[in-house]
Formats: structure tokens, sequence, C-alpha cells
């Protein structure tokens, strides 16, 4: 019996003697921190639309007290960059993927048809989530909140490795009134448009939730992996009237005042270098003196109405803290906070209430503006969606007393939200793997930022990359190239001198501007930013199957499959050879798979291949060809069983088969009908030997591999998995 099923029993016998139960649950929190004390609980939590500098610790003025105390007693992050937009820093958060190579190049919705596999909207079978990857180490998983990057119900959380979800599976805004269904787990348990509770708001619903799971890991003694995606402040703004009512008239004053205010802190907390110039307003912004008293007033209400939010979004995270502290597991959880993407300007430049309810109540639809958002985006310029640091800068925040051993310190090395995930495997003790419910796993493209817990330094070979919607940019140590959608010259930055991109030197370095534009163009065709007319094939891949073998059967149905999430594929041929006679045609101008009735072949050495009609074959690092046999292995009851078998090509060294079986257990035999080897369902390795399993050979075979007709390896009576 674990403690907490002994808690639950004593708890039974006890009944009502509520005295009795802080020394049960101390008994609890105590036996947890033994078991998970060497792998930390993780806490991922995200705010939805929040600029750069709104909470204190980051130069504003709204009251943010608790996460200024995890600053504080942890490390703050002044180079931290996301992914420019809701959906694909999402799709980064949790895969340490560029949200392209995950499926979601835009936002959540499908189209592949028409930009390329980059922009499927939901989390591709290529990726892991930080979810999947932990339970390697065991650990719970849940999630609450906003997910967005999967609307349909085969995307969700649990569908992606979460244990548990209580949230929205879809994006949109709300706080008291839900205008999207809440699911818990895949069950809806609130109905879109559902009369909530009074005192029931969003921003405290998911954290509830969040501890509710919390108190599920613990009675499973498990450590736990808590993403808490929040829809604050995003809009339409709401936030119970005692909050907003705090901050009315406080406001009343010209909005670059407080990007001035703003800034001097900044300076003061050694967030920002005092030679970095604050920008004037963005072009085009609204004049407060040409205001009305009532349009002053409005824009008063407004932002006290995204201020209550704000604040409303750290009284939750007070809230979690208190509960990990009386649970005893404080210290020995990460936390880690941040935003994924610079305040939104949507709406026009001044506050938009589209709804006839008072600003900020829940008959209210309001939007903050362009100008409040230029000052929440202090000291930057532009906005949610955009490349330039107003889009794409934000806060993180990193607390771990257990694990970090620096407290109330900036940390200015340059980083990025896709080094989240890697940072989660390092502290879990968990893996990143290279294949995953039989699909291969693209290289994460993220570093840990785990040196950085004890002052160290961290190195990142390739440069850094976002592109949204035409927003495009790249940075490469000291120097930024980037662009809107409407420009086609790029601009160049010293993010070092000018990290505020004031002085544009892309006319006097023509040089630097070309070197990070072509980095930038190939990562855009690797990274499937772009859709392209072709596509790079694998070589020509052989297969030879083994003397004696019954892989290729005659009249099975074979499927072919080649490339990754390529739709539109036509300039291929399928080949097969016999005994390496000639080449004879399977099928020409097919899409990206084939299902092939094998004919009747009397030869023990068949190869299948598919090629290029144009030969076109240029990089093929990190690619990959499978052959899937209807019929892999038959016994003596002629009993079949599926498999696939997947070669991939890194750089120009081939990597062995990987095989997945579908079958519950899979039984190897010789030619004569004896069972060389039996193997259970999730083996990590498949190997078999004549001599080792039968005394004699038993005709296990060769496997051949060629690439571009040249002969580069073989295995020879081993399949490995690796």
């Amino acid at each position: 019996m674990n403690i907490w099923s002994f808690i639950c029993t004593v708890k039974n016998i006890v009944g009502n003697r509520f005295w009795l139960y802080p020394i049960l649950f101390s008994l609890l929190h105590l036996n947890y921190r033994v078991h998970a004390k060497e792998r930390p609980n993780i806490v991922l939590i995200m705010a939805d639309d929040m600029g750069f500098s709104d909470i204190g610790c980051y130069g504003g003025e709204i009251e943010t007290p608790n996460l200024d105390t995890l600053a504080a007693h942890g490390i703050r992050f002044s180079h931290f960059y996301n992914g420019a937009r809701c959906c694909p820093s999402r799709a980064s958060l949790l895969t340490g993927l560029y949200g392209h190579q995950a499926g979601i190049g835009a936002m959540d919705a499908d189209e592949v048809h028409k930009n390329g596999p980059g922009y499927a909207g939901y989390l591709n079978s290529r990726c892991v989530t930080i979810a999947e990857a932990l339970k390697s180490a065991d650990y719970f998983t849940a999630a609450t909140g906003k997910w967005h990057i999967g609307a349909k119900r085969a995307h969700w959380p649990l569908q992606r490795g979460f244990d548990r979800y209580f949230g929205s599976p879809e994006g949109g805004g709300f706080y008291f009134t839900p205008s999207r269904d809440i699911y818990l787990d895949n069950n809806i348990i609130y109905p879109k448009g559902t009369q909530m509770p009074s005192e029931w708001y969003g921003t405290f619903g998911w954290t509830e939730y969040g501890i509710k799971f919390i108190d599920e890991a613990l009675a499973k003694e498990k450590p736990f992996f808590l993403y808490i995606a929040h829809i604050a402040p995003h809009f339409p703004i709401q936030a119970p009237k005692e909050y907003i009512n705090k901050y009315l008239r406080k406001y009343r004053q010209e909005w670059n005042s407080f990007r001035l205010k703003r800034y001097q802190k900044q300076k003061n907390i050694g967030l920002l270098d005092d030679s970095w110039p604050l920008p004037s307003p963005v072009a085009g912004l609204s004049d407060w003196n040409a205001l009305t008293n009532i349009q002053k007033a409005r824009q008063d209400s407004a932002m006290a109405a995204y201020a209550a939010t704000v604040e409303c979004l750290d009284k939750s995270i007070g809230t979690l803290v208190q509960e990990l502290k009386r649970r005893n597991i404080f210290d020995n959880t990460l936390i880690m906070f941040l935003s994924d993407n610079g305040g939104c300007d949507a709406g026009g430049n001044l506050m938009n209430n589209s709804e006839k309810g008072r600003i900020g109540t829940d008959q209210s639809y309001v939007r903050y503006g362009r100008n409040w958002a230029n000052v929440s985006n202090t000291p930057f310029q532009f906005y949610k969606k955009y490349t330039h640091e107003g889009g794409i800068a934000a806060p993180l925040i990193f607390h771990w007393p257990d694990g970090i051993k620096r407290g109330n310190e900036w940390e200015h090395q340059v980083t990025h939200i896709i080094d989240i995930m890697p940072t989660c495997i390092e502290v879990s003790g968990g893996s990143y793997p290279r294949a995953y419910q039989g699909n291969l796993i693209q290289p994460s493209e993220g570093i840990s930022l785990v040196p950085i817990f004890s002052g160290g330094s961290i190195e990142r070979k390739s440069p850094l990359f976002w592109e949204h919607l035409g927003n495009r940019a790249i940075r490469e140590g000291k120097w930024k190239l980037v662009a809107k959608k409407s420009q086609t010259n790029w601009q160049l930055y010293d993010m070092e001198a000018d990290r505020t991109e004031l002085k544009n030197l892309a006319q006097s370095n023509p040089t630097k501007v070309n070197y990070l534009k072509e980095k930038y163009n190939a990562w855009a065709e690797r990274a499937f930013v772009i859709k392209k007319t072709t596509y790079n094939l694998p070589p020509t891949l052989e297969l030879v199957y083994p003397k004696g073998g019954e892989i290729l059967v005659p009249n099975s149905n074979v499927e072919i499959k080649w490339g990754f999430m390529w739709t539109d594929i036509k300039d291929v041929k399928v080949e097969y050879s016999i005994d390496n006679g000639q080449w004879r045609k399977i099928i020409e101008q097919a899409s990206n798979s084939y299902i092939w009735k094998v004919p009747d072949i009397n030869s023990n050495r068949v190869k299948v291949r598919v090629t290029e009609i144009n030969g076109n074959l240029k990089d093929i690092s990190n690619e990959f060809f499978s052959i899937s046999p209807n019929v892999a292995i038959k016994d003596l009851k002629n009993e079949r069983k599926n498999s696939t078998y997947t070669l991939l090509v890194k750089g120009i060294s081939p990597i062995v088969f990987k095989t997945h079986f579908s079958a519950q257990s899979l039984r190897i035999y010789n030619v004569k009908g004896r069972i060389v080897h039996e193997l259970a369902i999730n083996s990590p390795t498949i190997s078999w030997d004549g001599n080792l399993h039968c005394g004699k050979k038993c005709g296990a075979g060769t496997y051949f591999i060629e690439i571009r007709g040249k002969e580069q390896s073989s295995i020879k009576g081993s399949i490995f998995i690796p």
C-alpha cells in the first residue's frame, strides 16, 4: 500500500477528526519529497498577449508582487524570445521546434494545400511534446487553460501525452462566460455560453484545477509537469470589478508618459543598457491631447481593466505558490513564467468595446488598442505577430530553490522559446526520442538552459529564426536581420549597441545582410516555412530481402512511402528489380505513398526504390524512406505480423533500419519453422543470430542499404531500434 492509500484508509477510520488531517498530509508530503527530490516538479506558466514591460519586475507599474518575488529569488532573462504569436509560440514551447516544423506555421487552420506541410494547424507526428518526452522519466503530466495547437479531438492534450487536462482546446479569449466549450480531459464539462458560478473567473479556474492535478500526482507518488496556459490578458479584457476599480483614474495621462516611466525603471533595475534610446511612439498613433475628456476616461477604463487582468494573473500564481508550499514541494519545483508574444494592437489605436456592457465586465468585449500596446512593449517597437523586438521579446522568470544557485539576477544571454523543451528534459532526467509511436522525430532545435542555473554559459551552434505571416527575422550573435511582410528590403541591427532597433545598418553592411539572408532562406526551406515547388527526395534506396525469407509475399499488399508530409509530389517513380536485373516500373507520378500489390516473384533478392524523375537529389539530411510489407513474418500457422522498416539518413552516413511492430508480440522463425527468438512489444532491440539462438545458421539473412546506387553498409541477422 502506498502512503496515499494508507492516509485515505486512516482518514476513513478517524472520520471527521479534522485535527488529524495536518499530520496525515505531512506524512504524504514528506514521503513525496523523499521520492522526488532529485527529479523536480516542473510548472510552466504562459501568459497570453502580455507585453515585455507589463509586470513590475520588468518595469511596469501594475502590481505583480508574486511574480516579483519569484524573480527576486530566481533568474530574470533580458534577452528571451517567443514565436511572435500564440499558436507558433505554443508549438515551439511544447516541442522544442520552430512552429512550422511542428505543423503550426501560422494558426490552427489546416492550410497544407495552400502553403505546404508547415501549415497543418496541429502538432504533427514528427514532433513530440514535453509531456510525451517526460513519460520516459515517469512524470505525471497535466495541462490547464488554452491549448490552441489543434482544434480537433485527435490533436488535443490527452492525445499528445498529457494525463489530465482542463481548459479550452480552441483559441479565443474569455474570463467569465465561456465563449468556447471547456473540457475536462476529452469531455465537455462547461458548454459554450454556460452561466458559470458567480465567483468563477477563468484565470483563477485554470490554477485551481492545476492544483487538483498536482494532488493527483502526489497520490501517484510521481513528480509532475504542469502546464498552465493562461488566457489573460488576451482580449476581451475582463476582470472582477474590485480589481478594475483599483486602477481607475490611474491611466488618465498621456500614453508616452507611462512609456517614459517604464523605460527609466527598466534602466534603473538593470534590464536595459543605458545606451539604448527609447524610440519615439510608433508612427500613426493617436495624440492624447486631441482626445475629448470622455475619450480619455474610456482609455483610462480600458487600461485599468487590462492592469486588473494582469494583477489577477499574478494573484493566481501566488495561490499556486502558496499551495506548493503547503504541500512542502515548493523548493523542489522549477517554476517558469513567460508570455507568448508582445502586446496586441488589435482594434485600432484607441480602445474598442464591441459590446454594450461596462468596460471590463462580462457583457463587454474590450481591446485596449495600439497606443496602450505600445506602452506594454516598452522600450521596443511594434506588436504581436511582428518579428521586431516588440513582437518577440518576452519576460522569462525561472525559480527553483533546490536547483538554481542564483538569486535576483539578470541573465543577458540570448535565449528562445525552443530552449524550454530541452531544459525540461535535462532537469527531469528524461530523453528526447529519435522515434515515437512509429514516427521518426525531428531533432530538437533548442538548447538546454540548465548551465545558466549556476551562472554558466550556453553555446548555440545555429542562429535563431522567426517567420509569421510574412514577418521574418534571423539573429546570429549580435546581429539581427528583420523585415515586415510588406517590406522587400531587410533591416540590419547591431543588437548589442541598438536593441531598440533605431539604426538600420543594411546599406552600410550589405555583406552581412547577404550572409544572414542566405542562412534565413536555407532555414525557411528546411523548416517548411515556404511551400516548395519541388522537394528533395531521399536518394535511391534499395532493400535486399533475405534468402529463404517471405517478406514480399505474392499477391500481398505493400505500402511504399517516401518523404515527410509531402502532399503534392508527382514527379517520382517507384521501381523494383529481381536478382539485380533491370528496374521495372511500379508506379509513376505518385504522391507520397503507394500500395503495391506484389506480383508473383520467384526469387529471394528483390529490391524496391523511389527516385525523382528529374534526378534532382540535393540535401538528404534527416529525410526518411520506408517500405511497409503487409506480411512481414509467417509463423507455422501462417499468422501475419505487420511491421514498418525505416531508414533515416543523417548527413552522408546512413543509420540502421528502425522497425515498429503493430502485433502484440513477434516471433522470428527460421526457414524450417523453428522459433528463433520471441520479442515482447516495445522491446528496444531486436537482434537474432543463428549460432546464438538455434545452434546453426537460421537464415535470418542480410539487409543491404544502397544510397545513390552505391552500397553503404549492411546489417546481418539483426534489426536495431535506437
